[in-house]
Parts: C-alpha cells; structure tokens; sequence
C-alpha cells in the first residue's frame, strides 16, 4: 500500500475529531452566557448590570479559547503519534528490507559462486585462495597461531597445508570408499558446470547454508580419476558443503567433496585430443 493509502484512514479520523471540536465550540456558544454564569457562581446572571454581563462574556470567551486551543494541541499530537512513528517504522523496515547481504566469513554468500570458485581455485593451485575458503583449513591455523603465537610454527603449518593441496600420484587419484583429496577431482583442462543444489549434509563441523553439485568432465584418461576399479572415469558429479558463513566444509574422511557414485561415466571418444 502506498503512503497515501495507509495515511488516507488517519485523515478521516482527522476530520471526524476536528468536526467533533467544532460542535463542542458551537455547544459552548449556545450555552453562552448561562456557562459563564455558573463558572462564576451566581445564579442571577440575567440581573447583572451590562458592565458585569460584558464582563462575564469576556471571560466565557478567554475560557472557551482556551478550550479550543488545548484541543488543536491535542489534534496535532495525536496526528504526530498516528504520522510520525508509522511513517520512521516503515522507513525501518524499508532499509531492513533493503539490507546488505549478511557478513557470511570471507564473502557475500552464494553457495554455487562459492563452490565454483573454490574449484576453480584448486584447479588453478592457488594454495592461498584454497587455504581461505576451506573451514578446516583456516580453523587448523588459527588453532597453531592460539596455541604458539609463534609466526614461524603458524608459517610451517601453512606451507604444511599447500604441500597437501598440491601432491599428485597415481595412487592419490584412485577414489576409495572414503573419497579422494579435492586435487585430483579440479584438475587442469577439466570443465564444472553445476548440476544441482540442495540442503546439504547435516553432520559436518558447521551448519551447511547448502550443498552444490558440480558435474566435471575429464579431457584425457591420464588426468581423470579413477575408479576402484582402476579406471577412468570421464565424468562425474561431486557435492561441495558450503556453510552459512561462506566456508567449504570437509565432507569426507579423505577430501571435502561429497562423491555421486551413480554419476560416474566413461563415454571417452574413440580418439583423445591430448
């Protein structure tokens, strides 16, 4: 509703109340003398002499002004009380509505921007970018900074952690029951495209804002990983747990992807171009 829709019922109140005063004025005036005469306490009014009768008129006039003038201070008050505060709560809740995004960690949240760039980050081997977005990862630095407040024990635990995100053997691509390290899934020349979204795991270290599902397609059997039983797999589609705050979440005991098993193919083309 528009401002002057929700102000149109306050107007009539408006009206209804000054109308309601005016009779009362003209009432006062119909009393008249007969008013002034019983605030004065005489009950022989009309046998004043004129003097005393212009007298009493006077103040019968100061009486019923004063009356008037309390009641447009009434009038104006109640209109800022039915105007004013209404009007500051729906600007309240106009900028509420119009709010920045919550803080959500290291950016705005969007679970499927996140989980993309997360791919990207690891594909790429950005070690830092990687380090940032993971939960456990920040987590585990922040404890060695706490527990030491020593630079070099936190720089060892960091350089720790990218050694990690950049191992790569034959061994390591090999998905096992228990996953496979995030590396070996966002390789170099592999493409993500998002197959779905969901609400996400219920049992990890955060609370999940939600779970994307990256489809990821393998350009040659040498990079792509392989299944248990040793072979390539083309394409496959894996869950990144992003939480409220804008982290990656571990999902599995080996990496933090969540592994669609019924989602492995193997359509190589006859001839590979690399």
């Amino acid at each position: 509703m528009t401002g002057a829709g929700r102000a149109y019922p306050h107007t009539l109140a408006l009206a209804a109340l000054g109308f309601s005063v005016n009779e009362r004025v003209r009432e006062r005036n119909r009393q008249g003398e007969a008013y002034a005469f019983h605030l004065l306490g005489s009950r022989r009014f009309g046998r004043m002499s004129p003097v005393t009768r212009r007298q009493v008129i006077a103040l019968r006039n100061f009486i019923v002004a004063c009356c008037i003038g309390v009641a447009a201070a009434a009038v104006v008050g109640w209109s800022g009380l039915m105007f004013g505060p209404q009007d500051e709560s729906a600007a309240a809740v106009a900028v509420s509505n119009r709010a920045a995004p919550e803080s959500r960690g290291a950016e705005p949240f969007a679970a499927d921007g996140i989980a993309l760039r997360y791919a990207a980050a690891v594909q790429e081997g950005n070690d830092a970018e990687v380090i940032r977005m993971t939960w456990w990862m920040t987590e585990r630095l922040e404890r060695v900074r706490m527990a030491t407040d020593n630079e070099e024990a936190w720089e060892t635990a960091y350089q720790g952690l990218c050694k990690q995100i950049g191992e790569w053997s034959v061994e390591g691509s090999q998905i096992r029951p228990e996953g496979i390290e995030d590396q070996y899934i966002f390789v170099p020349g592999a493409t993500f495209e998002v197959a779905g979204v969901d609400a996400g795991r219920t049992n990890l270290a955060k609370e999940v804002g939600e779970r994307t599902w990256i489809r990821v397609t393998y350009p040659v059997r040498s990079r792509a990983p392989r299944d248990r039983a040793g072979e390539a797999i083309r394409r496959l589609t894996v869950g990144v747990n992003v939480s409220r705050d804008g982290y990656v979440l571990k999902s599995g005991v080996i990496g933090n992807l969540d592994i669609e098993w019924e989602s492995f193919s193997y359509d190589w083309p006859p001839v590979e171009g690399g």
